[in-house]
């Protein structure tokens, strides 16, 4: 009997230091939540109702569109692949070899392409890890499931639980510094952190209705953004390219134009003057022919004439000889 009241006592103290430090937790988170102001609740809200919005129409679309045959047989390969506690959004825990201890984790997205589960910090939502299927269960395996104490307000499922709000390293130091003295806030502080649970169970009620389809990410979102944005300034790019590519090819063949032009009419202004040089040389081999057998007849006709001038001399010569004669036979 002995034994079992110090167990009691001490189950009753370690409950004790549970609720201790959940209060100091509480306490912080009220602290944070009060220096975060009603202007940035209300921005908050707005934001996360519209988030819902979008979700719920973006859930509804894809509610009524009927999965094929292959989709059905690749989620139930799935499905029997990852264990059930691994859903999205719920609050799982990460063993951390350098820290050597338990860290709490958000499920984030379920890549059924390359079969891995993303988890999110929640002390860093920036930082996240992934687990392939085939190590989930494994006692290697750094993905561990929820703790018991972490429970949905509304209907009991494990690992769900509001998000608090964002800190930043600076301020969550300040608060943790003052939590010892804010247990006082504990019932204040659970009844602000069931307000937040409750604002988030249609988004859980909307997860749970979706007939096992995956909830777009705002990570995947923002990547098919960032691809399509790159695809059309990579196509932008080409396009700029190929009419660059297409702008030289036309002036090349433009300048080649130009050349083959150049060189034709080269070729005829060389040809016409080659013809007018051989013109020239012919006429100029005509003229003095010509003129050749022009100084022939002329030495030929006054050979002929000297000649004949020859023989008129000699019959004067002749016919004066006869007169002569005439003239002595008549003084005889």
């Amino acid at each position: 009997e002995k034994e079992k009241e110090e167990e009691e006592q001490c189950d009753s103290g370690g409950e004790a230091s549970d609720k201790d430090r959940g209060a100091s937790e509480l306490g912080a988170e009220s602290l944070v939540e009060r220096e975060v102001g009603e202007d940035s609740a209300e921005a908050a809200t707005r934001s996360s109702f519209n988030h819902e919005v979008e979700l719920e129409s973006a859930l509804k679309t894809i509610a009524h569109s009927e999965p094929s045959e292959l989709e059905v047989q690749f989620r139930d390969e799935v499905e029997s692949c990852v264990p059930g506690w691994i859903v999205v959004g719920h609050i799982l825990q990460w063993w951390s070899a350098s820290q050597q201890r338990l860290c709490s984790v958000q499920v984030s997205r379920v890549d059924e392409v390359q079969r891995r589960v993303i988890v999110t910090f929640e002390a860093n939502q920036e930082v996240w890890k992934s687990v392939p299927f085939s190590k989930l269960g494994r006692e290697d395996c750094p993905l561990r499931p929820p703790r018991p104490d972490v429970r949905d307000v509304a209907d009991g499922v494990p690992g769900v639980r509001a998000r608090p709000r964002e800190v930043s390293s600076e301020g969550f130091s300040s608060v943790a510094g003052g939590a010892a003295s804010s247990r006082a806030d504990t019932t204040t502080s659970g009844a602000r952190e069931a307000k937040v649970v409750e604002a988030e169970l249609p988004r859980e009620r909307i997860r749970r209705n979706r007939s096992g389809s995956r909830t777009p990410d705002w990570r995947d979102l923002e990547k098919k953004q960032f691809q399509s944005k790159s695809s059309e300034e990579k196509k932008q790019a080409i396009e700029a390219t190929r009419k660059r590519v297409e702008e030289e090819e036309r002036l090349r063949e433009e300048k080649r134009r130009r050349d083959l032009f150049a060189a034709e009419q080269r070729k005829v202004e060389e040809a016409f003057e080659r013809r007018k040089k051989e013109a020239e040389l012919l006429r100029l081999r005509e003229e003095e022919a010509w003129r050749q057998g022009l100084r022939e007849q002329r030495e030929k006709e006054a050979a002929e004439e000297e000649l004949k001038e020859k023989e008129r001399e000699e019959r004067r010569r002749k016919r004066r000889e006869e007169k002569e004669k005439e003239l002595e036979e008549e003084r005889l």
